[in-house]
């Protein structure tokens, strides 16, 4: 009723109301200088101002309890209210009770539950500096912030949403705000600092702010729209939550398990490490840049949704599921220096239209008896292809790799199924050490080409070796209508170590030769059933080891002649080379040449004469005396 508390600093004012102790009237009441306020309710209609200069602070302190008045707090000065006990409610708000912290005023908070409300009408309006020091705080009713909100090392917990064009700031990396519901950014909202900005179960639109947050982003079961690049050096986590950008967006760090929505045409980079669970990536006519340095790990097995392209210039691992790519526009491009590893998971094409797959880095399988598929891409390869596991490539479109490599490791399989081409020019390599199958389509091998653990030809598969040289296998299997050639020319050999031609299957010598290093038992009898059953009487239909060049001959003089490696050296010396290479005694070999060329001299002459004739005589067998057709006994027709 008009009454003055004097206070000073050294005897501030004091006032501990308990039991009905309370504040009543119209009038403003205003606190001049330093003063404690340790329990009190206020059944004000009018205000109470701290005044310019003014230190107050609020213990326990009510609002309109009674809902027809409405109290106001207004503060120039500093305002402290801090808990001392988790569940302290320090401001409780009722009524249409409100805190104005005006321009110039500081409100410094903290505790566990600060200025909670059952009533919404109630308002933080906050035009100066409202600082969350020592403890967590809460508020319970909107904050409208066009001022600074300050965060220590604690944490600021908004549950009733509000909207800000004023700042942000983290002080350090242990500070924290999460946001509990809806929120709204007006023009000039900014935050900053190396903080831990989270959103939960709201929708907000973030268009406004300038989000310059280098500690973490998290937003949580919600809707969150930017404008532009936001907080590109933060660490995100989208979590069952759809994240819209306006325009391109740099991640450093982060975790994906919902949706990010990109404007057409826009970028999505990542350039630190990156986790993508679930969901789905949408940047139509975009791209998805793995930097240099930077990882994009999948850990599930779900499959993640791309619409858009990918570019890797780090390291992509496919832990598990499937990366499916929608797009009709999109590709896959891993730039030189770059590693895709397929460890549990795989790209899939999820479009009807070509897609690219263009490797100029390392594409590895990682060692795993599960078969991953790649199918439907058109596979370009300047790179290194490594399957240390099983890989296959399935109906992939035609391919000629000039330089790059592929390999396959011990453990490692590689199949090619779906008709799917690959030309291996000069300049590329190829090397297994495990299993090689080409199930159908044609490979044709201008390159360096190593197999020294073999290659299965099956079902329809062609592979034609076209460059000069040895063509090593430790095992070679040829079956089901699979095909081996070597492209004509006389300049290439076929080594192996062992070999089956199933009844469907062809070896093509074309006018090339074989060599059969084996152990054990000599299997010249099994080489010649199986060039008498491709020659089929001199017409070369059939299956087996065969001879495209005898086949085409004009006059058939031609054909596929097999010594012991112990007769050719009977003839030439111990150390004598077949077709360049050194061989042992126990080899078989196999030459294209003419009918009666029984030494393997490339010309038929008296000495061929001479043993054909002492074969016959003395009733022998074998090309070396005389059976050039293969028939079991040297006769009238050899």
């Amino acid at each position: 009723g008009g009454a003055r508390f004097n206070a000073s600093p050294a005897t501030p004012f004091e006032l501990d109301c308990v039991g009905t102790g309370i504040f009543t009237g119209s009038a403003d009441i205003t606190l001049g200088g330093d003063s404690s306020i340790l329990s009190a309710r206020f059944y004000q209609a009018g205000k109470t101002i701290i005044a310019p200069g003014a230190t107050v602070e609020f213990g326990k302190v009510t609002l309109s309890e009674d809902t027809s008045f409405q109290s106001t707090i207004e503060n120039h000065g500093l305002l402290r209210v801090m808990g001392t006990n988790a569940g302290d409610t320090l401001l409780q708000f009722y009524g249409q009770a409100s805190v104005k912290n005006m321009p110039g005023g500081r409100l410094e908070v903290g505790g566990a539950q600060f200025l909670f409300t059952s009533n919404s009408t109630s308002t933080i309006e906050n035009a100066g500096t409202l600082a969350i020091v020592s403890r967590n705080a809460t508020i319970g009713i909107p904050l409208n912030n066009t001022g600074t909100v300050h965060i220590g090392t604690a944490g600021l917990f908004l549950q009733r949403g509000g909207v800000s064009s004023g700042t942000v700031q983290f002080a350090s990396a242990q500070s924290y705000l999460e946001f509990n519901a809806s929120y709204a950014f007006a023009a000039g909202a900014t935050a900053s600092g190396d903080g831990f900005w989270r959103m939960v179960n709201g929708t907000f639109d973030m268009r406004e702010l300038s989000l310059a947050v280098t500690g973490r982003v998290a937003i949580e079961n919600s809707i969150a729209t930017f404008a532009a690049m936001a907080a590109p050096g933060a660490n995100w986590y989208i979590s069952n939550t759809t994240a819209a950008f306006g325009g391109a967006q740099s991640f450093a760090a982060g975790t994906l398990q919902g949706t990010i929505n990109l404007t057409a045409a826009n970028d999505l980079t990542l350039t630190g490490p990156f986790t993508w669970s679930s969901g789905t990536i949408n940047a139509p006519g975009g791209t998805l840049h793995v930097n240099p340095g930077a990882t994009l790990t999948t850990d599930s097995s779900n499959t993640l949704t791309l619409n858009g392209s990918l570019q890797n210039a780090g390291t992509i691992a496919i832990n598990g599921g499937k990366i499916r790519l929608i797009s009709a526009e999109s590709t896959i491009k891993n730039l030189a220096g770059g590693t895709i590893q397929l460890v549990g998971g795989t790209f899939e094409k999820g479009t009807a239209t070509p897609m690219t797959l263009t490797n100029a880095g390392t594409l590895v399988r990682t060692a795993s008896p599960t078969e991953l598929i790649l199918a439907n891409f058109a596979i370009d390869n300047t790179g290194t292809i490594d399957a240390q596991g099983r890989l296959t490539f399935s109906s992939c479109s035609a391919h000629t790799q000039s330089g790059g490599s592929v390999n396959v490791g011990i453990v490692g399989w590689l199949d090619w199924i779906g008709n799917t081409n690959w030309t291996f020019d000069a300049g590329s390599t190829f090397t297994s050490a495990g299993t090689f199958r080409v199930l159908d389509g044609q490979h044709d091998f201008y390159g360096d080409a190593l197999f020294p653990s073999g290659i299965a030809v099956l079902n329809g598969g062609h592979v034609n070796m076209a460059s000069a040289g040895a063509k090593s296998f430790s095992n070679l299997l040829v079956q089901l209508n699979g095909r081996l050639s070597l492209a004509p020319g006389g300049d290439k050999l076929l080594k192996l170590a062992t070999f089956f031609v199933g009844d469907a299957g062809a070896i093509d010598l074309n006018d090339n030769g074989l060599l059969l290093d084996y152990t054990g038992a000599s299997p010249g009898a099994f080489v010649q059933s199986r060039i008498n059953t491709a020659r089929a009487g001199g017409a070369w239909t059939g299956s087996g080891i065969t001879s495209s060049a005898a086949k085409n001959a004009n006059p058939k003089n031609t054909t596929l002649g097999v010594l012991e490696a112990s007769e050719f050296k009977s003839i030439y010396g111990p150390s004598a080379m077949f077709a360049g290479e050194t061989i042992d005694s126990t080899a078989v070999l196999v030459k294209y040449t003419y009918y009666g060329d029984v030494d393997f001299n490339g010309v038929v002459d008296f000495d061929d004469y001479s043993r054909i004739d002492a074969g016959f005589t003395n009733h022998r067998t074998g090309w070396l005396n005389g059976d050039v057709d293969g028939n079991g006994i040297v006769d009238f027709d050899d």
